[in-house]
C-alpha cells in the first residue's frame, strides 16, 4: 500500500488561516507583500519566493538569495494590537523562527532583536515594516524572514566565509532545488506560520510579558557575551546583562553603565575580532 501523499503547501497553509502567493522570483517578498497590504487585500498573506534579486536586511543591507538555497517569506499581518505593542512584533517573528528552527537543530538562538545563529554562525534574519492609520490604528504588519537552509555548493562567498551558516549541513545543487529541500522548506514554513499565529494569538490576549519570556530563552546564550554596540553617533563596548520587559536590550557599558537599548546593531565579541 503507497503513503498517503503530503497535501499542496497551499493546502496547509489554508488550514492555518493563510493565503499562499508563490512566486519564483522576486526583487523582495517584503515589497509584495507590503503592496498587497497597500492595495487593500483582505486576510492573512503569505509571499514566498524561491529566490530573490533584491533580499533586504535591516539598515538598508542586502542579503543573498539564491533559488535553492533557503527560505525567503514574508507574511502580511493585520494584528488587532495597538500601536503601543507593535514593537513586539520583530521579537514575535524571531521567536516563532527559534521555535521552528530548534526543532531541527540543536543548538540554534535568537541574537537581539532579529538575527538567528547557531553558535558563531548567522542563519537568518528577520525584516519587519509596519503600516499605521492615524495615531492608534495599527493597519498593517509585514514580517520579512530569511534563512539559509544548505550551504552554497561552492561554498560561502570570502565575506560571508567566517559569519555565514545554514540550518543543515547539506549543500545545494548546481540543477536546482531538490525534492528534499522542498519539503525542508515547506515543512518548516508550515511550522513558522503556525507559530506566528499562536504567538500572535497570546500577544492579543494576554500581552507582552509571556512573549518576552519565551525571548529571553530563545536568546540565552546573548546573555553574558561581551559586544560592540553600534548607534548613530559611533560605537561602544559593553557585556549584555538581559532583556526588560519592553524588549529592550540590557546592556553594562565599559564604565559601568547600564543601558537600555531600543534600537542598534550589536555586534558579537569573538575571537579574533567581532562576527557580526
Amino acid at each position: 500500500m503507497s503513503e498517503p501523499s503530503t497535501p499542496p503547501l497551499s493546502s496547509r497553509l489554508a488550514q492555518l488561516g493563510y493565503q499562499l502567493l508563490h512566486l519564483s522570483d522576486t526583487p523582495s517578498t517584503n515589497r509584495v507583500a507590503a503592496e498587497l497590504g497597500s492595495d487593500g487585500a483582505s486576510g492573512d498573506w503569505i509571499v514566498l519566493a524561491d529566490g530573490q534579486s533584491a533580499g533586504r536586511g535591516r539598515q538598508g543591507r542586502s542579503w543573498v538569495s539564491p533559488a535553492g538555497h533557503g527560505l525567503y517569506v514574508s507574511f502580511l499581518r493585520r494584528p488587532a494590537l495597538s500601536p503601543s505593542l507593535a514593537w513586539a512584533m520583530p521579537l514575535l517573528a524571531g521567536c516563532a523562527l527559534h521555535g521552528a528552527c530548534v526543532k531541527r537543530r540543536a543548538g540554534v538562538w535568537l541574537k537581539w532583536p532579529n538575527d538567528l545563529y547557531c553558535g558563531q554562525r548567522k542563519l537568518g534574519g528577520i525584516l519587519c515594516e509596519m503600516q499605521t492609520r492615524g495615531p492608534n490604528i495599527l493597519d498593517s504588519v509585514v514580517l520579512g524572514l530569511g534563512l539559509n537552509l544548505v550551504r552554497p555548493e561552492e561554498g560561502w562567498p570570502e565575506e560571508l566565509h567566517h559569519t555565514a551558516g545554514a540550518l543543515t549541513s547539506a549543500r545545494a545543487s548546481s540543477a536546482g532545488p531538490t525534492e528534499a529541500f522542498r519539503e525542508l522548506r515547506d515543512d518548516l514554513l508550515v511550522d513558522l506560520a503556525a507559530n506566528i499565529r499562536l504567538l500572535e494569538h497570546g500577544l492579543v490576549g494576554q500581552g507582552a510579558p509571556p512573549l518576552i519570556e519565551r525571548v529571553r530563552a530563545a536568546m540565552s546564550p546573548m546573555i553574558g557575551r561581551r559586544v560592540r554596540v553600534e548607534e548613530r553617533d559611533g560605537f561602544f563596548a559593553a557585556e549584555v546583562v538581559g532583556l526588560s520587559d519592553k524588549g529592550r536590550l540590557m546592556v553594562v557599558d565599559a564604565s559601568g553603565q547600564r543601558r537600555a537599548l531600543l534600537a542598534g546593531d550589536v555586534h558579537l565579541h569573538g575571537q579574533g575580532g567581532y562576527d557580526s
